[in-house]
């Protein structure tokens, strides 16, 4: 059985993007997310959006990360910088 813990959830009925709560109380939640992630272990600084990211349609076969953009289809790192 899976128990949650505090409350850490965000609903988004606007559009599925936004929340209708005031801003104060979003950003609480958010930040008691970002905790309960460190305390899992995840070194990532973000991970609101590093989850968003990973999910969007717009970039079928890349996805950014603090590491950079990576190609999926090529299973590498694409360089930002072209000379």
């Amino acid at each position: 059985m899976c128990r949650r813990r505090g409350n850490s959830r965000i609903t988004l009925p606007v559009a599925g993007l936004f929340s209708d709560k005031p801003m104060g109380q979003v950003a609480g939640k958010y930040d008691n997310i970002q905790r309960a992630t460190q305390k899992l272990g995840t070194t990532l600084q973000d991970i609101h959006m590093s989850l968003q990211m990973l999910t969007t349609p717009s970039m079928p076969f890349s996805r950014i990360c603090e590491e950079g953009l990576f190609d999926l289809k090529r299973n590498r790192f694409v360089n930002l910088v072209v000379e």
